[in-house]
Parts: structure tokens; sequence; C-alpha cells
């Protein structure tokens, strides 16, 4: 199949309002709200941050304070692998004897790729395999720790700023109250009474907290002439590229960005993240993946391609402007129900204009088989014989999949290597929602569930014109 290896060549529509389509690789469909959902417009929702290597696993509000960085796996600074401690043996004079001496154990890490290690940098050796490696300090940590609080204060700030604006609001319904509190004798110490609630709620409106304001130094300003000059020899010296860092290497390492190989330094491996993703129409979970790190299992898992019928490329002829030829599509049905799918056309706007092929649809409903894991041992021709197909439709059945044909005919206008869009519309089944629905109310399902009717619009990049 063409499009499993260029997926960008059928695209299905999205939003009408605003026009947008992607793969169905690359969309979600949710079960709620019965449409197709990019990831753009759901609501990302972070789990859990895990380290890749060795699986350990911390909540969201302990990676930050670690700086999203893995406390027992480090990384190559040359070529970014792991990084692996080896255990070597040296010499050591005893201190009875000096003219004696003892084997000792110790340790150093390597790189298994491009056999960058700690001893080439003159990195000491570690007498405990864990624990003992130190990350090679910042030397701008005192400023980023500054800015960094800063930003917190006015955060709080912004934060403090808006909840006054709220609460001052609130206090025009209890200026009558303080009115009377002020002349009716109702406070503390008169009369031996205690203010009255209402009288301790606009006692607090009436007082505006403040924080602690935390002031920062000006980022320092170079003039021209404090910068230094360059070095004589910079256009006559050759330069070994062997020992400088690449891009690549500086921008992994933003704390130093070494020049110089010699100067790398192993850096702690950065935690990937666990998230989980939330429809904004309906407030439901598309994606959740367990919450431990050595699983890859996912609690909730609607993508796409499991949910909605998929097209595909089977076979295109030479395309030609103005004459009709007939190309071969394939039809995917991902669900455990047979599905009745029907080819409607569509009908663009002048400035939605993508289709530039007259094409033909079949009128026969194409019927689709239920998707079997245990298809692939069966022969292809066993489950030909329980549909009655259309040889002038149905180019071939094999399991879940047909491929049915489609009349196209080019614009005349088109040029040679121009692109070839075909655009319709398909109806099909939907058994998900209702039957999961039924579940969750407690009601038992008897016989086929009904279905829901969906309509999918597709663009499909049929190829370019050829010469005649």
């Amino acid at each position: 199949m063409a499009t499993l290896l260029q997926i960008s060549k059928v695209k299905y529509l999205i939003d009408e309002n605003s026009d947008e389509c992607d793969s169905l690789a690359n969309l979600y469909f949710c079960m709620y709200c019965l449409s197709l959902r990019s990831a753009d417009v759901l609501q990302h929702e972070i789990d859990s941050h895990f380290c890749p290597q060795t699986l350990d696993s911390l909540s969201p509000a302990e990676a930050p304070l670690k700086r999203n960085k893995s406390a027992n796996s480090w990384q190559c600074p040359a070529c970014l692998h792991p990084l692996s401690t080896r255990a070597t043996s040296t010499a050591i004079q005893v201190t009875d004897d000096p003219t004696k001496s003892t084997a000792k154990k110790v340790y150093y890490q390597a790189c298994t790729f491009c056999r960058w290690s700690t001893r080439g940098i003159g990195m000491p050796d570690k007498d405990i395999v864990n624990g003992a490696w130190t990350e090679k300090a910042n030397p701008d940590v005192q400023r980023v720790n500054q800015l960094l609080e800063y930003y917190k204060y006015v955060a709080q700030q912004e934060k403090l700023d808006q909840e006054t604006k709220r609460s001052s609001k609130k206090r025009g319904y209890f200026a009558v109250a303080m009115q009377l509190n002020k002349y009716g004798g109702a406070r503390l110490g008169i009369g031996g009474k205690k203010p009255s609630p209402l009288t301790q709620v606009s006692s607090k409106l009436g007082e505006s907290p403040s924080l602690k304001e935390v002031t920062i130094e000006p980022a320092k300003t170079y003039a021209l002439e404090d910068l230094e000059p360059l070095p004589e020899d910079i256009y006559h010296k050759v330069v070994n590229f062997a020992k400088v860092s690449s891009v690549t290497q500086r921008h992994s390492h933003p704390e130093h960005q070494s020049e110089s190989v010699n100067d790398f330094w192993p850096q702690k491996t950065r935690m990937f993240i666990k998230q989980s993703l939330r429809c904004k129409g309906c407030d439901h979970n598309i994606i959740k993946p367990e919450y431990n790190a050595s699983s890859i299992k996912f609690k909730i898992h609607l993508v796409a391609v499991n949910q909605i019928p998929e097209i595909r490329i089977n076979k295109v002829p030479k395309l030609v402007p103005g004459e009709s030829c007939k190309i071969i599509l394939t039809l995917v049905n991902p669900t455990e129900h047979v599905l009745h799918v029907t080819l409607l056309p569509h009908i663009e706007e002048e400035k939605t204009q993508r289709s530039n092929c007259q094409v033909e649809l079949p009128t026969s409903d194409l019927v689709l088989s239920k998707y079997d894991e245990a298809a692939e041992f069966i022969a292809p021709e066993g489950g030909q014989a329980q549909f009655e197909d259309d040889p002038e439709v149905i180019a071939y059945r094999r399991g879940n999949r047909i491929g049915f044909y489609l009349q196209c005919t080019p614009d005349k206008d088109l040029q040679h290597g121009d692109e070839v869009w075909v655009t319709f519309k398909y109806k099909h089944e939907h058994y998900g929602n209702t039957t999961i629905v039924a579940l969750l109310k407690g009601d038992k399902q008897q016989g086929e569930p009904e279905a829901d009717w969906l309509k999918q619009t597709v663009f499909v990049n049929v190829g370019r014109i050829s010469s005649s």
C-alpha cells in the first residue's frame, strides 16, 4: 500500500469551519462527541515523569525540583548515548610498606557507541558504583535562581491583583454592614460582645495583602570596546573538526556549550513524560496510559485508526488531463463489527477548493467484514462466498479489507507534474459509543446494539499528471 509509508496522501477533514485536515494516523476519535480530534485541540495533562534507562518515575511536583533529570542515569556528551559503568583495577601503594602495592577496584563511565570515556577528559575514577558521580556545576546558577525567584514573585503578584479586582466588587455589598458596625458598637471589647461573622468577612475584605518585593540586578550590557579582539591567526589557523564540538552537541548542554571536545562532561539523562489527552468539548479522556513507567499499555486508547474505516491508495494508472481512468482504493475496517459504507459526493466552496478531478462514485453500499486476528491464517477466498460483490465495483476482498474502483477524470487545465486530488465523503456505522454507554448505565444488550451513522470527508492525492 502506498499510503502506509506516505500517510500525507490521504487526509481527513477535522473541522469544517476552519477547513483543517490531517492524516488519520495523526488524529484521535472522541467516542462521546463522535468526532475527530487533532492533538492541537486536545488538553494535554502530564501524568508522570520517568527515566528511559532506569525507569524511575517521579510525580509532576517532584520532577521540577530535580530539574527533570534522572539521578542514576548518565548520557554521553558526544553522541547522547547512555553511558555504562565500567570496572577496572589499579595499583595503589600500601600505607605500611611503600615498596609494596596492591590492586584496587575502581569504576569509570564509558560510551559503548562512540567509545568516549571519563578517563579521556581526566575525570578521576570512583571507588563505588552508584551515587558517586557528580554533575559539572553551572557557572550561572546563581543568576538563574534569582530569575526564577523573580518570576515567581511576578506570577504571585499578578494572581493577587486579579483576586483584588474580584474582591472589590464584593466590597460594595458589605459597605452598609461596615457602617452599621462603626456606629452600632458591635465591635470586640464593647459590652463583651464578639464581632458577628458579617463583621469578620467585611474586615478581611478591607485588608489588602502584600507580598515581599523581590528585585534583581539588570542584565549586563557590553559595549563594542569591551569585546575581546579576534586572534591574529584566526584566518590562517587550520581547524581540526575532530576537536571542535558541533552545534547539536552544544545545544544538548545549554548550561556550558563547550567549544572543545576536551571540555565535555557527562550529563544526567533527561526524563520523558507520560501524558493524557482530554477532549475540551466533553471533558473525557481520549488517551490514558498506565502510570507505571515499565508498562506500555493504555487504560484508554482512542486512536482514530482503531475506530474509523481507513482509505488507502492501492493502484493508480497513468493520469492524463481530460481522460477518464479507473483507480483502485482500499477500505479497511478496524472494528469488530460488520460495517456498511456509503460513498457520497462532496460539494466544495470556491474558497476551499481542493479537488481538481471529477469522480464517479459507486451507488451501492460497500460491506466490510469485521476485524479478525485469525483471518491471516484463513484462505483469502474463504470470506468472499458470504458477500455478493459486484465485479464492476469491488476489485478484491481480503479479510476486513476490500478494494473498490473509482472512475476519475482529471481537469483539462492541469499541467505536467501537477498533483491530482480527489474529494468525496463516506458514511459508515459506529458501535463504540452505544455499547459502552449502555454498560455504564447497567442495561443489558439484547442482540446487536444500535449504531450511530458518521460522515467523513476525505481528500486523496492519487498522483501527478504524467506526460501524454
